[in-house]
């Protein structure tokens, strides 16, 4: 039983393969009733709850039962409040990219010694560029031409861009194209890197009148 079937190479085929579909909006409500004890609603405390449901990107993401887990605990606990994502987002990457393997001991084959922090800056980059670009997928190339500073003298691109499947932060597609799991993830790694260089501001800018997704990063930047 797995949940990042990646890893899976069909090695049971004779088994009966079965799938968790994403969660609906009915069973993440369900689920925030059976966590907190309160419905999502707009009443008492939960409103703050029913307000990011009302994001679509956020519904995509608690569709997920570990990134719903994160949004409640977020919530329960007041680290979010209206309007405010960016923190409740960053909590979400972070949790990927560094606390789910490290809290269980678990050591991810072919990943070379790459960082959470090679992953976030590469990552960030990337979302940067696709969304400039008014594209989702990606190739390994278009990894490898990003990440050439990022790289440590004991790892390559392709260990980094391993590194980065195996966080669950991007889905390999058809053909041998990649695309960013969770849309407000990437446009949040976006955010991350318009707000640490101000050179990556002009570009987004440009395209803020045509693009919601710059939109919504300038926006969390």
């Amino acid at each position: 039983m797995t949940s990042r079937d990646y890893s899976y190479n069909g090695e049971l085929a004779e088994f009966t393969h079965l799938r968790i579909e994403p969660f609906s909006i009915d069973r993440i409500g369900h689920w925030y009733l059976l966590s907190t004890g309160t419905a999502p609603t707009d009443g008492s405390r939960a409103r703050v709850f029913a307000a990011l449901l009302r994001d679509a990107s956020l519904r995509d993401l608690c569709g997920n039962p570990l990134m719903l887990a994160i949004v409640i605990e977020a919530d329960a606990r007041n680290w979010v409040t209206d309007g405010e994502k960016a923190p409740l987002l960053g909590r979400c990457v972070e949790m990927l990219t560094e606390n789910w393997d490290a809290t269980r001991g678990v050591v991810r084959l072919g990943t070379g010694t790459v960082t959470p922090r090679q992953m976030k800056t590469s990552l960030a980059d990337l979302s940067c560029r696709l969304i400039q670009q008014d594209r989702a997928d990606f190739t390994v190339g278009d990894f490898e031409g990003l990440v050439a500073s990022n790289v440590g003298i004991h790892d390559s691109p392709v260990e980094l861009l391993k590194a980065c499947h195996a966080t669950g932060l991007i889905t390999a597609q058809d053909r041998g194209t990649y695309r960013f799991t969770h849309q407000a993830l990437r446009d949040y790694l976006a955010a991350s890197r318009v707000a640490d260089h101000v050179s990556a501001a002009t570009p987004l800018l440009h395209a803020c009148p045509s693009n919601p997704h710059a939109q919504n990063v300038w926006r969390l930047s």
